[in-house]
Order: structure tokens, then C-alpha cells, then sequence
């Protein structure tokens, strides 16, 4: 009878351990970046393992992109490189990393100065 508790045990501790990554695994993430310059940029956004390709943004439209966040091994960090007429270097920004960002929906507002993360700080270029 004792073997049957213990293989009961051990079979509810693993539905209990699944869950937490089906249920982690629906934590979507929004990142939307919005232009508030006078200029078009072009915005070029990647993470290890993703490259989401290149968009041209006109003055007050954005871009977003969905991901979920990396659960166990590792974090999950998206960055992007930005650039517009007059500029001669890519200028960057993280526009998400798992160590310390906390947002659901992360929305950048995007000036000459650098980035503004939900309303918070500009965050200087890179």
C-alpha cells in the first residue's frame, strides 16, 4: 500500500508541475512601439532566437509584437535598433528584458532623445 501513496504522490506533484507551464505558457507579452518623432524610422526588433524583420514607421503609428517570456532556462531579452534620415549609426534600445521588466503590455514611445517606457523616463540611446 505504501508504494501506491508514493506513486500517487509522485504522479500529482507532475500534473501540479505541468500545469504551472500550461498556465505560464498563455502569459503573453505586447510590446508596441510608438514613432513621436517628425520623422519616419526604421525599426528593426530581434531576440536570440527571433529576428522580427524591418518597419518603417511614419510620425504617431506603431508596431507590436506578441511573445511569451521564457519560463525556466534563461530570459527572454528583445532589442531593437532604430534609425531615421540624419542619423549615420544604428541607435538601440532593449525594449524588453525578462530581469527587470514586469509589463504585460510594454509601450515604448520613441523621440530623438531615446525611448519612454510606459510613460516612465526617457531611456537613452544606446
Amino acid at each position: 500500500m505504501a508504494s501506491n501513496n508514493g506513486i500517487t504522490s509522485t504522479f500529482i506533484s507532475l500534473i501540479l508541475f505541468l500545469s504551472l507551464f500550461v498556465s505560464a505558457g498563455n502569459c503573453k507579452v505586447t510590446v508596441e512601439i510608438i514613432n513621436t518623432m517628425k520623422a519616419d524610422i526604421t525599426v528593426h526588433c530581434k531576440s536570440k532566437d527571433d529576428d522580427l524583420g524591418f518597419h518603417t514607421l511614419k510620425t504617431n503609428k506603431s508596431y507590436q509584437f506578441r511573445f511569451n517570456p521564457r519560463i525556466i532556462f534563461g530570459r527572454t531579452l528583445y532589442y531593437c535598433s532604430f534609425i531615421w534620415s540624419g542619423v549615420h549609426e544604428l541607435l538601440y534600445l532593449d525594449v524588453y528584458d525578462q530581469a527587470h521588466d514586469k509589463c504585460d503590455v510594454c509601450l515604448w514611445r520613441i523621440s530623438y532623445l531615446g525611448g519612454r517606457l510606459n510613460d516612465g523616463e526617457i531611456i537613452p540611446w544606446k
